[in-house]
């Protein structure tokens, strides 16, 4: 008889250790959750089956809050409904790689990503589910406009057509490392400085 939580985290590492899925998977957990890029699966109907903890630093929703729900409830972009790229990925077979999207995260910020997705087959070779891997673009695409502008970029406020959604009790803890940074950079009215490139 299952003695643990009754239901699974969404962390798959979490649930190794709690007894909710099998040890089969701990490998399997270890390079999914140490991604440094967000990471995500969904099954055959697109409902989100686990999501990683770079997942939640860039989105600013926890596992808890993902696993069970579409995808296009969490990013929120704007091909999510015509032209998703896990949709894409389930119906050829194939991978999408490097895809532009802009996502909105938890907290109305509007953050660029690019997306990649593959299926994910059983021991049969049939599709199974889909993955998707995504990472924040904002450091990226802020360092190429002041390229080749010369000025720094206004950085991005929370959007307020999606401020009045709803938002969960917890939020306030998961805020990513970027949204953070984007909240500095508006207040100080300037990036801080790269922590890699001081001294000591």
């Amino acid at each position: 008889m299952h003695l643990g939580p009754a239901e699974p985290s969404g962390h798959v590492a979490d649930d190794v250790t709690a007894g909710t899925v099998s040890a089969d998977t701990k490998f399997a957990s270890v390079i999914v959750d140490g991604n440094c890029d967000g990471v995500f699966t969904v099954d055959r109907a697109r409902i989100i089956t686990s999501f990683n903890r770079a997942g939640e630093a860039t989105t600013g929703f926890t596992a808890r809050e993902a696993v069970g729900r579409c995808g296009f409830e969490i990013f929120r972009t704007e091909v999510c409904h015509k032209r998703c790229a896990l949709r894409d990925s389930l119906a050829s077979h194939g991978p999408v790689e490097n895809a532009r999207v802009t996502m909105i995260t938890q907290e109305g910020c509007a953050v660029p990503i690019s997306v990649s997705t593959t299926i994910l087959p059983d021991e049969d070779g049939q599709v199974m589910g889909g993955v998707e891997f995504f990472r924040d673009l904002t450091e990226v695409e802020h360092l190429r406009t002041q390229r080749v502008t010369g000025v720094p970029p206004i950085p991005p406020v929370p959007d307020t057509a999606v401020r009045g959604l709803p938002r969960s009790a917890d939020a306030g803890a998961n805020r990513s490392r970027s949204t953070r940074r984007r909240r500095r950079w508006r207040d100080n009215g300037h990036p801080p400085q790269n922590a890699r490139g001081r001294g000591g």
